[in-house]
């Protein structure tokens, strides 16, 4: 788990966003902010993957 404090002073602040994450395991689900944003999982063996999912971060902890 990953948590950001974002201000409203920050580029990123009401943008869209790439979460990105290299995974090694069978699935990965991913959410941000309570809200499920993907879920990816291993085919064929290989449990080396890459989820990409775009998103808004909000004012403060996201």
């Amino acid at each position: 788990m990953t948590s950001v404090d974002i201000d409203r002073r920050d580029p990123a602040w009401n943008k869209e966003v790439t979460l990105r994450v290299h995974s090694s395991g069978h699935v990965l689900h991913a959410f941000v902010n309570e809200k499920h944003v993907g879920t990816h999982w291993a085919k064929d063996g290989k449990f080396k993957f890459y989820f990409e999912s775009k998103f808004r971060m909000k004012n403060g902890n996201n």
